[in-house]
């Protein structure tokens, strides 16, 4: 196997032996040879961003996007491009493993390559439906069990091609120097990529409404038009022209189209936040959490943990750190990235504008802590002491406790309200935490017999 940008001499014995069992086909040369450089140089860099994305994977607006499944799309385009170049024609396969057509064109080619790249890409847009159409968590067995049992299918489906005979599969042509796949056997593949790709589409529809901050509906919407156009291309260019791999036109066509193919849909979902992650890291994270906040998508894209473990971006967040309170009115009933005010505490807070840098360690005391500090304005009540009413030395007024007013009723001290007052929240426990004691009518008639002294000993 070599890399040649001119034809060879055993390209011309090999196109002569072929003219001799009737077969005509086009020498390998500088076609093949641009195509594979070509396309090495766009898998290079793709290597190199994959390693970017899982150095910086814990960077909010990266972490969103499944570095995890996107590093696997992009290691089965590996395995799908290089063992596509022995598949298609475009290297000698004579003397080579790649003589081993079961191997390479059904193992690596299409169950490594083309449907583990379309099962990784359905996975996705899985979880996207199981995240904003059905509540539920991206993880746990129920996200993963329907694809454990894909790959389960497409394994049997292997071995049961490696049992069969390779005349109903797929053989070697000696004279040619190519693998060439039974009609029947395609007719298997496409059905399964088809299956694969318009469940992909019906997900997609199913959340087509979704108010997303990242453009999830239209990265998997313009995927599946990209997809079924080159899949339509391949299906067409398999029955029109079995022996596409002979015609250098035809075969360096049809490689170029898959492979760009799967490296648009990977930078369509990965190119914006890997750019924004390498020149406007700070100042992107920022405006991401902003759009994040305002579509109310915190729970669904799981910002706190993300955030919390992505120090470098949380040193210089400052105030979009995890006590952020939010001022604008629309915006006010989100505290931080995950508490919820509902919509009587809205109404009753809506003037508190404040926000504070100290978060507890504990998630729950977070959670409580901004919700105590939410609850309160920035207006603080104290009493005014010369306008309080004085009593006698035991602190009450007028023998049982307080002066009175013209109409009969003690008169209740002057409150003075005094702006900015400081105050440092105090925070309790996980064990400590009690639900707030609400006080019904009955209580209250049940608890007027007893002075203050012995309500607070209650």
């Amino acid at each position: 196997m070599g890399l040649a940008f001119s034809v060879t001499d055993k390209e011309h014995y090999r196109q002569q032996l072929a003219q001799l069992a009737g077969i005509d086909l086009d020498p390998r040369g500088r076609g093949d040879a641009a195509l594979i450089v070509v396309f090495s140089i766009i898998y290079g860099f793709g290597l190199l961003a994959v390693l970017f994305m899982l150095w910086n994977r814990n960077y909010p607006p990266l972490k969103s996007k499944n570095p995890a499944i996107m590093t696997l799309v992009m290691v089965c385009a590996w395995i799908w491009f290089g063992s596509e170049l022995g598949a298609n024609g475009h290297v000698p396969l004579a003397g080579t493993v790649m003589t081993n057509c079961k191997a390479f064109g059904v193992w690596l080619r299409i169950l490594l390559g083309v449907c583990s790249v379309s099962c990784l890409i359905a996975l996705r847009t899985y979880g996207l439906y199981r995240v904003f159409h059905l509540n539920m968590p991206y993880q746990g067995v129920g996200f993963y069990l329907p694809f454990l049992c894909y790959f389960l299918c497409i394994i049997i489906y292997g071995i049961v091609s490696q049992l069969i005979d390779a005349s109903h599969t797929i053989t070697y042509v000696a004279v040619a120097d190519i693998c060439q796949y039974h009609a029947g056997f395609k007719a298997s593949v496409f059905a399964l990529l088809w299956v694969t790709w318009v469940l992909v589409a019906v997900l997609s529809w199913k959340i087509r409404r979704i108010k997303s901050s990242f453009n999830e509906t239209r990265e998997i919407t313009l995927a599946c038009l990209l997809v079924f156009t080159v899949l339509a291309f391949t299906t067409v260019m398999h029955y029109t022209h079995p022996r596409f791999p002979l015609d250098i036109r035809l075969r360096v066509a049809t490689t170029a189209l898959d492979h760009i193919a799967v490296n648009v849909l990977w930078w369509l979902i990965m190119g914006k936040p890997l750019w924004m992650c390498a020149v406007r890291r700070d100042e992107y994270l920022r405006q991401w959490m902003r759009k994040l906040r305002g579509d109310g998508l915190q729970r669904a894209y799981d910002v706190e943990t993300a955030n919390a473990t992505d120090r470098r971006g949380m040193a210089e967040l400052g105030s979009y750190g995890h006590a952020t309170i939010l001022q604008d009115d629309e915006e006010a009933r989100h505290v931080g990235f995950f508490y919820t005010l509902d919509g009587a505490e809205h109404e009753e807070t809506k003037a508190s504008k404040a926000s504070f840098a100290a978060v507890p360690e504990s998630p729950v005391v977070a959670r409580t802590v901004r919700a105590a500090h939410y609850s309160h304005s920035d207006v603080v009540l104290t009493i005014d002491e010369s306008a309080a009413p004085r009593g006698n030395s035991n602190g009450h007024a007028n023998g049982s406790g307080s002066e009175l007013s013209a109409a009969g009723r003690p008169e209740s001290p002057q409150l003075v309200p005094q702006t900015h007052q400081s105050y440092r929240p105090i925070i309790f426990p996980d064990q400590a935490h009690m639900a707030p004691l609400r006080l019904t009518d009955t209580h209250g008639h049940a608890l007027a017999p007893l002075d203050s002294d012995e309500r607070k000993l209650i």
